[in-house]
């Protein structure tokens, strides 16, 4: 799709990476095996014939952007050393307050080598989030390291690439498209005014208000469940007949209540927007293997009142998300966005939407093992510099095991607030698995 974008998702991420670097999408993999700069270099290669969104570059200026494949560099790969393995979440952090040169290419890799660890590398990828969702950042690691395992083996490699998608305004259905999709433009803004409005939710207290999006900086810090811990929770999920996802929304949503009103028996009014794949909703189903920026979110209020349980919560999350699903909103507010709201940004980054959690899970259904390599971990994180007063989070569920993935804007909230809120969502979802124990907000 060379020529000029009329995507205003896409034109809102171009103009959020040019102004405040906050156009990121990092993820980390723990390799277990003989991966070296020269294998991974040809497996980038090979990635970017695959997946036509990775030969695009833009040019232009913010206010006429040109998508083009024609001058597009190879992938940039960077090679660091460092002295301790616990090193690779620096660096996540540094990647994300870096903007993407995108008049080159839309993505930048990087593998790391720790000095303390024999036969490990970290294999970590930015991407420019006007092309890749979540789900497109797990699978692209999926597909590289595959192409890792044939050429260190000598195989013969056949790379087919994938047709490119048409653009997402093209497959939106019919309620998000001409007169109906204006229609219900304007009745999401007048219903989502309106619950603003009654509900008024808390937020975040940031510490210190937000420079010039120039100078704002993104935060990260990670948690982990064990197996155990992990295999708890999606049974009590089950029995509970909720989804993980849900679950980590609920924990996030009674751990900032926590945060923000000291008295117990006050109720707390919070505005939880959790992200969706577009995929199977969309006029033609795209599956995992295409990347591409196919999701989008749902916007649910809650009030949890004294004494709240947690699954009680988060049946009542589950019954909501569920009805909003039907509803053309998570279509509408992909469209919606666009650069004149990152514009706005610019101007007043103190006047930001009201929203308390921000949160997404994934399944990472790729491969564990490729011959010679071991997936061991995979984790994802985005920039969030502009996210002040918003608890920000994600979770992967891979090899038995959950990582928690937390995000904030570092220039509005201190790294100590996000550690303990990131202690308290881990607590939380512990705490929810013991049969006997419902937690609450108390």
């Amino acid at each position: 799709m060379n020529g000029q974008v009329e995507n205003n998702y896409f034109e809102y991420c171009e103009f959020a990476n040019r102004v405040a670097r906050t156009s990121n999408v990092i993820t980390t993999s723990r390799i277990r095996g003989p991966l070296t700069e020269a294998v991974l270099s040809q497996a980038l290669i090979m990635a970017q014939k695959r997946h036509p969104c990775l030969n695009y570059r833009i040019r232009g200026s913010s206010n006429s952007l040109v998508l083009e494949t024609e001058g597009t560099s190879k992938i940039p790969l960077f090679v660091l050393r460092g002295s301790h393995s616990a090193r690779w979440q620096d660096i996540a952090l540094e990647e994300s307050n870096k903007a993407i040169d995108s008049g080159q290419a839309l993505l930048r890799a990087l593998l790391f080598y720790p000095d303390n660890e024999a036969d490990i590398s970290y294999l970590i990828t930015t991407i420019h989030h006007g092309i890749a969702d979540a789900l497109s950042n797990i699978q692209l690691h999926g597909d590289v390291l595959p192409y890792c395992l044939d050429i260190v083996s000598g195989n013969p490699i056949e790379v087919s690439s994938l047709p490119v998608l048409p653009p997402i305004d093209n497959l939106m259905p019919e309620s998000a498209r001409g007169f109906k999709g204006k229609l219900n433009t304007l009745l999401f803004i007048l219903q989502f005014g309106l619950k603003q409005l009654w509900y008024r939710p808390k937020i975040l207290q940031t510490e210190q208000p937000l420079p010039s999006l120039e100078l704002c900086r993104s935060g990260y810090v990670n948690r982990q469940l064990d197996a155990m811990c992990t295999h708890n929770l999606v049974d009590c999920c089950k029995r509970e007949k909720v989804s993980t996802h849900v679950a980590l929304c609920t924990a996030m949503m009674l751990s900032l209540a926590r945060k923000i009103e000291s008295n117990t028996q006050n109720a707390v009014s919070m505005s939880c927007c959790t992200t969706i794949s577009l995929r199977k909703s969309l006029e033609q189903i795209i599956g995992r293997e295409h990347i591409g920026m196919l999701s989008s979110c749902i916007i649910s209020h809650q009030t949890l009142k004294p004494n709240t349980s947690f699954w009680e919560l988060a049946r009542g999350l589950k019954q909501k998300l569920q009805y909003r699903l039907m509803e053309p909103d998570p279509f509408i507010q992909l469209l919606m966005t666009s650069r004149k709201m990152a514009a706005s940004f610019v101007k007043n980054p103190n006047k930001v939407m009201s929203l308390s959690v921000l949160a997404g899970s994934l399944q990472a259904n790729i491969p564990e093992s490729y011959g010679e390599f071991e997936l061991e971990e995979i984790h994802l994180t985005a920039a969030a510099a502009v996210h002040g007063g918003t608890l920000c989070g994600g979770a992967i569920a891979f090899r038995k095991k959950l990582s928690l993935n937390f995000f904030y804007s570092e220039s509005s909230i201190s790294r100590h607030t996000m550690e303990s809120l990131a202690d308290s969502v881990t607590f939380y979802l512990s705490e929810a698995c013991k049969q006997k124990l419902e937690p609450t907000l108390v």
